[in-house]
């Protein structure tokens, strides 16, 4: 494999992209953008293949696409779907821009900031600055790049916050 370029290489394996797509994805078999991100995943596999690891390189580069893949599709999700409208409770179907929004005792804006303040207060200095950051709307990446921190642990501290955040707001009785 080393004696062939990457372009060579792109070209012998392709193949692997759009079966991967036919097997394990194929509501996207159309789609022009998810063939690209399957030939980056195909050249991500090519320029980190050992073959000394005994693994067959059509094994680890369908790996490595569909890893590509689903790293596209989170994306995709997270992009589409605002932070801020994160579940707070499945029961209730309280968001959270929602709740901060709630008007059942028609709080003045100047209750309202104080409400929100206090209800920021049950939370640790992490799980506010993601709320806040969710507030203004940040993409999943951007979370992570501002508070680098991986996507699992933002998500972990989301979800603390958000459930101090709801026992708040069932204990105040606002929504």
């Amino acid at each position: 494999m080393k004696t062939k370029t990457e372009n060579e290489l792109i070209k012998e394996h392709q193949k692997l992209v759009y079966h991967t797509i036919k097997k394990y994805y194929p509501k996207y078999k159309d789609n022009e953008d998810f063939s690209q991100v399957g030939l980056i995943g195909l050249l991500g596999a090519i320029r980190s293949y050992d073959e000394n690891k005994n693994i067959r390189f059509s094994t680890y580069a369908i790996k490595c696409i569909r890893n590509q893949f689903n790293q596209f599709i989170r994306d995709s999700n997270c992009n589409k779907r605002n932070p801020g409208e994160e579940v707070l409770s499945f029961e209730q179907n309280l968001y959270l821009k929602d709740t901060i929004k709630c008007d059942k005792t028609n709080y003045n804006d100047i209750d309202n900031r104080i409400f929100i303040e206090n209800a920021l207060k049950q939370l640790s200095k992490r799980e506010r600055k993601v709320i806040e950051l969710c507030l203004k709307e940040c993409s999943y990446n951007d979370l992570q790049n501002i508070l680098n921190l991986s996507r699992g642990v933002v998500n972990k501290i989301k979800i603390s916050a958000y459930k101090k955040l709801r026992e708040y707001l069932i204990r105040e009785d606002v929504c």
